[in-house]
């Protein structure tokens, strides 16, 4: 039996998007800005209430509602302001086991990122990724980092086998993060 070894494989990108794809990116990043720190704003309120804190759940049944009251966040994808909603719970955990200081509130042009846990596609063939929302986009493999470029990093199922030549879309199982300049 020939059982060849899955292994991720980290993996980082420059984007290269075009003009109308690059402000999608900036909705995406602002977007998730705002859902964390509406999130972070809502939970030190209940605090000062002395209220039990909302977790990773309860804020998620909370992101229909503001879909509906703030229109833009309909435009990003679901998965990244879930992701978002998830930094927020993992920066409480870390700030409560004491690795960490108070969860601080995002500000725009700081780190500007988001992740998409699943839903892309990678063509190394022809050097594109596809994004939900954003549709195919050409990519570079880069050393240089540049500071006005946008990049992913993705983690991939790789094999020995991969190195064969052959048709090369795959669909990733695995996260991929976009952050931009």
């Amino acid at each position: 039996m020939n059982r060849v070894m899955l292994r991720l494989q980290a993996f980082k990108f420059e984007l290269m998007p075009n003009g109308q794809q690059t402000r999608n990116l900036r909705q995406f990043a602002g977007s998730c800005r705002f859902v964390y720190n509406k999130a972070l704003a809502l939970n030190t309120e209940r605090y000062e209430k002395k209220d039990q804190r909302l977790g990773y759940a309860k804020l998620c049944a909370l992101l229909p509602n503001w879909k509906t009251e703030h229109e833009f966040l309909s435009d990003v994808p679901a998965q990244a302001l879930q992701q978002a909603l998830k930094n927020l719970e993992r920066a409480y955990t870390n700030f409560f086991q004491k690795r960490a200081d108070f969860p601080k509130f995002k500000k725009k042009g700081q780190h500007e990122s988001f992740r998409i846990p699943q839903g892309f596609e990678v063509d190394s063939q022809n050097g594109r990724i596809k994004l939900p929302k954003l549709g195919w986009m050409r990519y570079r493999k880069s050393q240089e980092r540049r500071r006005s470029a946008w990049y992913a990093k993705a983690e991939l199922p790789f094999s020995p086998l991969d190195l064969l030549p052959k048709k090369a879309v795959r669909s990733a199982d695995s996260a991929l993060q976009a952050e931009g300049p």
